[in-house]
Parts: C-alpha cells; structure tokens; sequence
C-alpha cells in the first residue's frame, strides 16, 4: 500500500515523460482508477488515502493541494521524484495501464465516466467538497463491475 502523493508524482513524471503531460484534473481522475482498478484486481487500496466527491468527480485533497498551482493547466514536474524501487512490478505495470488508458481521453471524457450513475462518485456526492467515497462502496463496485 502506498501514499496517494507518491503514486500521483509517479504518474506525473511519467505523463511528462511520455510527453502527455496531465492536469490537475486529469491526475484525479487518474488516481480513482488507479484505485478501482487495484480493488476489482488485487482487492486491495492502491493507497488508504480517503477519495472525495467533489464537483468535477473524485479527488485526493493532499495530492490537489499539492498540484493546484498549476489551475487547469499541465503539470510540470520542477524535479523528478525518484520513484525507483518504491512500487511493486506488479503494482507499477497496474498503475502504468490504468494511466496509459486514462490519458489516451479527453480530460472531460475522464470527469463524465466518473459521475457514472450508480458509481461511487454518484453514491456519495452531495454538493459538498469534504464527502469522502467510502473504500467499502468503491470495494462493492469494482467486484460488481
């Protein structure tokens, strides 16, 4: 289990380096499939780091706090974090799917597929900015789906 910051610099210094480099937004979107992803494979958190419900879809607040410098626009990471030997192969390869999935579509594109009716953003948004989604309800879905 990791922490949501290191899995988001990871995805970061990777879309830069793949010459995609992703957006605040984007990288949300990102790290609630990276979490879906690793409950419906592994069944296990990616990270215990709460996801909340915000407006625009599913949000880690330690990692949007950490990128919102940057508004809507792309990430530039100043330094490289070194990530190496901090993930599993197996983890790294889930990680690098899901993000190489999630920047192949249009940042909006991401924000629609996470209001999915019935999802765990749907389930727990309220109008309010600090609901968190529940790991239980993103545990249910991704067995279900």
């Amino acid at each position: 289990m990791y922490n949501a910051v290191d899995v988001a610099d990871y995805i970061v210094d990777r879309c830069a380096g793949l010459g995609r480099p992703v957006s605040n937004l984007q990288l949300q979107k990102i790290l609630y499939y990276v979490q879906l992803n690793f409950l419906r494979r592994f069944d296990e958190c990616a990270f215990w780091d709460d996801i909340q419900a915000w407006r625009h879809g599913p949000v880690v607040k330690e990692v949007y706090y950490k990128y919102n410098i940057f508004g809507r626009h792309a990430i530039v990471p100043r330094i490289m974090q070194s990530t190496e030997g901090l993930f599993s192969a197996r983890d790294k390869n889930l990680i690098d799917n899901v993000t190489d999935a999630c920047i192949a579509l249009d940042p909006w594109e991401l924000v629609e597929r996470s209001h999915k009716v019935g999802g765990p953003w749907h389930q727990s948004f309220n109008g309010n900015f600090d609901k968190v989604i529940p790991k239980e309800v993103m545990r249910k879905y991704a067995r279900e789906h």
